[in-house]
């Protein structure tokens, strides 16, 4: 291949490579996305059945403890 034909293969690949890199930077800026989210405050009220979880009486350092708990909130 001669010196003319590699530096037109460069010359093309480096057009192509701006022209990509040109053409996502346009795509990316110009992107436009329509919204339609509200927000709603209200109160927060969390009830545990049952109200003692953990007894922690009588334990001793490499206890464990398995317990299952309903946590329901009562709130809005």
């Amino acid at each position: 291949m001669g010196i003319k034909k590699k530096l037109g293969m460069g010359v093309a690949t480096a057009a192509l490579g701006l022209s990509l890199i040109g053409g996502g930077t346009y795509a990316y800026f110009s992107d436009q996305v329509d919204t339609s989210n509200t927000f709603a405050a209200g109160t927060l009220d969390l009830a545990a059945s049952p109200t003692t979880i953990i007894d922690v009486s009588n334990l001793k350092p490499g206890d464990t403890i398995t317990r299952t708990f309903n946590l329901e909130n009562k709130g809005s």
